[in-house]
C-alpha cells in the first residue's frame, strides 16, 4: 500500500455514509467506487462494511477526478436521451394513459373595456384498446365545469351545458399523428341525447333554444359532424398536437389548424430534456381566409386568388412537459392572440395532470 494513500480502520457501529461525512466526501458511493479502484480484488466492499476493514480515503484531486468523470458520464447519458428523442417518430405511450386532468380557459378581450371569462374543468383521459389497424382508442370524461369560478346559472350557459351532457363521456379513435378519425361510442351518445333531447324540448319552448336543439340533433347524428365537433376541443387539440409529429434535431416543423374556427398555423416546435421532456411551440397563422370567413367556418375557395388586407393575424406559444418515463403530458401553458379586426383576443389554457 502506498504511503501517500490516507486510509481509515472501520470502527463498531460505522458506515459508509458517516465515513464519507468524516472526511467531507459527496456521498458514500464516491468514498466506495474510490476504495474498489485502488485496492485488491480481496479488499473490495459492497454496500455495507465491517469493523476492523481498512478504507481508503481519497484526497481532494482524486475527488475532483471522480467528479469529473461523473458529470461526463451523466452527460453522455443525457446526451444519448436527447439524440433517441431528437430524430424519431415522436408519439407517447399511449396504453399506460389513465390521467385525470385540470383545465382552466380564461378568454379575454381588450376593446374599450376589458372583459374576461374563466372556464374550469377536469377531463380524465384514459386508453380503451387499439382497433384492428393499430390505432388508438381513448375516453375522455368530462366533468365539475365552472364559469367564472361557480356553477353556471345564466340561462344560456346552462342550457348549452344540458345539450352537450350527451358527449361528458366519449370514446374516439386518434391515429398515430394525433388526429380523431372516429368516435367509438356514436350509438350510445345518441341514445343519451334521444332521452335529453325530449326533456329539453319541453323545458325550453322559445325559437332559439329550439333552433340550437335542431342543429345539435344534426351533428350528433352524424359522425363526420361529430368528429368536427370534438376537433374543436382546444384541450384535445392542444393535447396531441406537441408530440404526434416526427423531430430532426430536435425541431419539427407542421401546419395543423387550432381554435374553435379551425384557423390554419404554421407551427415550430422544440425539444429539452432535463426533468421533463419539454416542448416549445410556436406558431404563425398562415390562414388565408378573411375573419369574416373564419368567424363564420367558411371553407376556402381553394381556386379563388385572394389579396386582403382582413386576413386574421394570430400566434401561439406553448410549452408542454411530458414524463420522461412514458411521454405522456403533465403540464402544458398555452397562449393564443389574435386580432379580429382590430380587437385583441387572448386565450390561455393551464393544464395539469391532477
Amino acid at each position: 500500500m502506498s504511503f501517500y494513500i490516507q486510509t481509515h480502520i472501520v470502527k463498531k457501529g460505522e458506515n459508509l455514509d458517516n465515513i464519507a461525512e468524516q472526511y467531507q466526501i459527496e456521498d458514500a458511493e464516491m468514498l466506495r467506487y474510490y476504495h474498489n479502484q485502488n485496492c485488491s480484488l480481496k479488499m473490495q466492499i459492497g454496500s455495507t462494511v465491517f469493523s476492523g476493514q481498512e478504507i481508503l480515503i481519497p484526497a481532494q484531486k482524486d475527488i475532483d477526478q471522480i467528479i469529473l468523470k461523473r458529470n461526463s458520464l451523466q452527460q453522455e447519458s443525457h446526451n444519448k436521451k436527447i439524440n433517441s428523442l431528437e430524430n424519431q417518430r415522436f408519439f407517447s405511450n399511449l396504453v399506460k394513459l389513465n390521467h385525470t386532468y385540470s383545465i382552466k380557459i380564461t378568454d379575454s378581450q381588450k376593446e374599450e373595456k376589458f372583459s374576461e371569462n374563466v372556464t374550469e374543468f377536469e377531463v380524465t383521459l384514459k386508453y380503451v384498446s387499439k382497433d384492428s389497424e393499430g390505432n388508438y382508442i381513448i375516453s375522455s370524461h368530462r366533468k365539475n365545469t365552472r364559469i367564472n369560478n361557480e356553477t353556471p346559472k345564466l340561462k344560456v350557459y346552462e342550457f348549452a351545458l344540458k345539450c352537450t351532457a350527451c358527449l361528458s363521456f366519449i370514446e374516439f379513435t386518434i391515429d398515430l399523428r394525433g388526429n380523431i378519425i372516429g368516435v367509438h361510442n356514436q350509438k350510445r351518445i345518441i341514445d343519451l341525447w334521444n332521452n335529453d333531447k325530449k326533456k329539453l324540448e319541453n323545458l325550453y319552448e322559445d325559437q332559439y333554444s329550439l333552433q340550437y336543439i335542431e342543429k345539435f340533433d344534426f351533428v350528433i347524428r352524424s359522425q363526420s359532424n361529430l368528429m368536427k365537433h370534438l376537433k374543436r376541443d382546444l384541450f384535445l387539440q392542444f393535447y396531441f398536437s406537441s408530440f404526434c409529429t416526427d423531430y430532426q434535431n430536435s425541431e419539427a416543423d407542421t401546419i395543423s389548424k387550432f381554435t374553435m374556427y379551425d384557423v390554419e398555423y404554421q407551427n415550430n416546435y422544440k425539444i429539452e430534456l432535463d426533468d421533463f421532456i419539454t416542448i416549445h411551440q410556436n406558431s404563425e397563422c398562415i390562414d388565408q381566409r378573411e375573419q369574416q370567413e373564419i368567424l363564420a367556418y367558411n371553407e376556402i375557395d381553394k381556386e379563388e386568388e385572394k389579396i386582403n388586407s382582413h386576413l386574421l393575424e394570430s400566434q401561439i406559444s406553448a410549452d408542454y412537459y411530458l414524463n420522461t418515463a412514458n411521454k405522456i403530458l403533465h403540464k402544458a401553458d398555452i397562449k393564443i392572440k389574435s386580432f379580429f379586426y382590430g380587437i385583441e383576443e387572448t386565450t390561455q389554457i393551464e393544464i395539469m395532470s391532477i
